[in-house]
This record gives structure tokens, C-alpha cells and sequence, in this order.
């Protein structure tokens, strides 16, 4: 019985380990999870190496944010097409929380189609 168990608890740390996602924040728009390149739909971050004009460095400041905003959660992106660059448009969630979504609406990000427009404002 003592073995059951022990194999039984190896079982789960094995899943947990299996399903461990490693993600990576490009910038303020683009997550990496794996080998996939996820690009939020909708959603327009600074452009890199872009500063306001008092010197705020905003690309810097939304490519923290949307690193704050998935680290220690559950990733999920539903995919929703390619964009020029062959990344996957994705609206992703960070346990049940919409990214883009949350980035419009701290003001780190615009909309950039219909999704976000209300949020925006």
C-alpha cells in the first residue's frame, strides 16, 4: 500500500512538472510560451526602445506590466489567426484574466480593433 501511495504522489509531481509552462514577455504585446510566439489580438503596445517625450519609458514600462501579469499564473491563449509576422494572434488569459484587456486598460496598450474600443475609453 506504501508503494501505491509513493507512486501515486511521483505520478502527480511528474504532471506538475510535465505541465510547467515556461513564458517568456517579448514586450508589451507578445508572449512566449514554448517555442510559440502569441501576439495579443487587438491590442497595441509602445513600440521597443520607445520613450515618451518626458523621457518615460514606455515599451520598458508595458513590457514589465504584462511580465507582472502573467508570472505565477496560468497562461491560456486562444489563437485567432496570424499576423504579418507569422505570430499567432491570441487573446491569452492569465487565470481567467483577459491581458489585453487589462493592458488597454491600464493604459499601456491601445486598442487596436473593436475588442478593446469600450475599455479605452
Amino acid at each position: 500500500m506504501a508503494d501505491a501511495r509513493r507512486l501515486a504522489a511521483c505520478s502527480l509531481a511528474l504532471l506538475a512538472t510535465a505541465c510547467a509552462q515556461k513564458i517568456e514577455v517579448a514586450d508589451g504585446e507578445t508572449l512566449i510560451v514554448g517555442k510559440t510566439h502569441y501576439r495579443l489580438r487587438a491590442v497595441q503596445a509602445p513600440a521597443a526602445q520607445k520613450a515618451c517625450a518626458e523621457g518615460w519609458d514606455a515599451s520598458g514600462e508595458a513590457r514589465r506590466a504584462l511580465m507582472s501579469l502573467v508570472q505565477g499564473h496560468r497562461i491560456v491563449c486562444e489563437e485567432r489567426g496570424l499576423d504579418p509576422y507569422r505570430r499567432v494572434l491570441a487573446v491569452c488569459r492569465a487565470d481567467g484574466v483577459d491581458l489585453g484587456s487589462t493592458m488597454v486598460s491600464r493604459g499601456l496598450a491601445w486598442s487596436s480593433g473593436p475588442s478593446y474600443v469600450g475599455v479605452e475609453r
